[in-house]
């Protein structure tokens, strides 16, 4: 049945490779876990090998990771801090390339999660919408889980990044332990994903070498970059993956 869905899909997705592949990594992740994972305290697995045999290859990739140097990055965090006058959005740029977090770890921050007697940022969820399946209900921002169980994770903050959040803290968020570190400026509560966007785009293309770089290319600079000095291991625990086979397609800045 397996080979069968690989052959068809080869016709049927074609004009959609990234989802045929994406269905084929879950496909596979789930019957390497039903082999490998034991049910039971003699280590029992609910099948003996994974019937998984053939694989699909990555479609190439449509956008090409922007590399961003420090020098960029402080360029964009003055430009947006000093001429756009939010010095949030300025924030959250420089914590996507030294702490490589997705923008949902970002946004759902509180001040309780950022621990400066031992300079560590604990990440234990993402920021969603919880009526975004009801287009008939209004947007309503809260925490929700991390895009997988090991995106739950406490990692040291870059010494690059350390006095620039600390001073933001200080100026800008409530003395509650649960007060969001960025907060939206009119209805309050947690910045959402728009309103961060609607000014990194365009700060962004006033940076030279910065057009088109995406906020997610920030977390793939940092992940390429960990992994050079530390090794694709740590870099992957950094960044919450699943896998190393997953950290690996991120070394492309």
């Amino acid at each position: 049945q397996i080979n069968e869905w690989i052959d068809a899909t080869a016709e049927t997705m074609r004009d959609t490779p990234n989802a045929r592949y994406n269905a084929y990594v879950l496909l596979n992740s789930i019957f390497a876990g039903a082999a490998t994972d034991p049910i039971d305290a003699e280590g029992n697995t609910l099948i003996d090998r994974s019937p998984v045999v053939r694989s699909i290859a990555r479609p190439p990739k449509k956008h090409e990771t922007v590399p961003v140097t420090d020098a960029q990055i402080w360029a964009l965090h003055d430009l947006i801090a000093g001429e756009f006058n939010r010095p949030d959005v300025a924030t959250i740029a420089v914590i996507g390339l030294y702490q490589g977090l997705r923008i949902g770890e970002v946004l759902s921050l509180r001040r309780r999660d950022v621990l400066r007697d031992t300079d560590q940022l604990c990440v234990s969820a993402s920021l969603k919408d919880a009526n975004e399946l009801d287009p008939e209900l209004s947007r309503r921002l809260e925490r929700g889980s991390t895009k997988t169980p090991r995106g739950v994770r406490t990692n040291p903050i870059a010494p690059e990044l350390r006095d620039t959040l600390y001073t933001y803290i200080d100026a800008y968020v409530a003395e509650d332990p649960d007060a969001p570190l960025f907060t939206a400026p009119r209805a309050g509560g947690f910045l959402g994903e728009s309103s961060f966007a609607d000014v990194y785009k365009q700060a962004r293309e006033r940076i030279p070498g910065l057009h088109g770089c995406r906020f997610h290319d920030l977390r793939h600079n940092h992940v390429t970059r960990l992994s050079n000095v530390a090794g694709v291991a740590v870099a992957s625990r950094d960044a919450g993956h699943a896998s190393v086979r997953t950290t690996a397609g991120y070394m492309d800045a």
